[in-house]
């Protein structure tokens, strides 16, 4: 399956989380968001570190962050990355099952350039009924 390109974002949410935060932070911690939807629900945590450290009270994003054996994660993103990956597998299942319906219940053919058309031969012969004048 390809991966995912875009997730859930919302706006309320995230401006009530960033309210009191610096416009440096909250482009530290989008861009971490970003980084954490991209490396598929993991970023390491000591790049993480590292890029907070970088800027002045940056540990306010970091706090933001889960840390465990696999990296760090934002837990909201990850939710909501499972939800999308969740949705997308059950609407998969149900493509394949719809196509994959027994055939013999069908009343109508599949192939629709074999269904004929009842009028099929009804300007043949056409030029014959005209009278040429010369």
């Amino acid at each position: 399956m390809a991966k995912d390109p875009a997730f859930l974002f919302y706006s309320s949410d995230f401006l009530t989380g960033t309210m009191f935060m610096t416009n440096e932070q909250v482009g530290l911690y989008l861009r971490m968001l970003c980084a954490q939807h991209q490396h598929g629900g993991r970023i390491d945590t000591n790049v993480l570190r590292t890029q907070c450290e970088s800027i002045t009270n940056g540990m306010l994003v970091y706090s933001k962050f889960k840390h465990d054996e696999h990296g760090s994660y934002n837990e909201r993103l990850q939710i909501e990355m499972d939800k999308r990956k969740a949705k997308s597998v059950k609407a998969a299942e149900s493509v394949k099952s719809r196509w994959n319906k027994a055939k013999s219940n069908d009343i109508y053919e599949r192939n629709t350039n074999v269904i004929r058309s009842e009028n099929e031969n009804e300007n043949e012969n056409e030029d014959e009924n005209v009278i040429k004048v010369v």
